[in-house]
């Protein structure tokens, strides 16, 4: 497989789904950094380039659609995939307005994250047709 060295950004609060993926898509030839939380994740955002973010939608500081909206507030082109335990089809839907390229719910394999990323990695991003109206209309604060 040849991946040109796709750089991830993956946060979790769980320590051992982190590092267990970290391995495997290293292992598939990708450059991994790891974030905790939503704060750290940013930061690393803002701090370097990402082609792809795999993000919790439940991170200890941050929502995922509070996550996902402050970095479509500068990035419109960072793919986003999103993984969940706790399944939401409303919040899933509202995510999918933002832009994200997939949902994952847990438990998943290797082989279903890295089937995702790939389809994150090769189609376009695709938003709300009306996005901007859409995230004023909701409540980020």
């Amino acid at each position: 497989m040849s991946i040109n060295k796709k750089r991830i950004l993956f946060a979790d609060d769980d320590v051992s789904i982190v590092n267990t993926f970290k391995i495997v898509l290293e292992e598939e030839g990708y450059s991994v950094e790891t974030s905790f939380t939503g704060d750290q994740a940013l930061k690393k955002l803002r701090d370097s380039e990402f082609d792809l973010l795999i993000s919790d939608i439940r991170l200890p500081d941050i929502r995922g659609d509070h996550l996902v909206k402050k970095i479509r507030e500068k990035d419109y082109e960072l793919r986003i995939i999103l993984i969940t335990g706790y399944p939401s089809y409303v919040e899933c839907i509202d995510m999918l307005g933002l832009g994200i390229s997939d949902i994952l719910l847990k438990p998943f394999t290797p082989d279903e994250l890295i089937n995702s990323m790939e389809e994150a990695l090769e189609k376009p991003i695709f938003f709300h047709p009306n996005l901007e109206a859409w995230i004023d209309s909701k409540k980020w604060n």
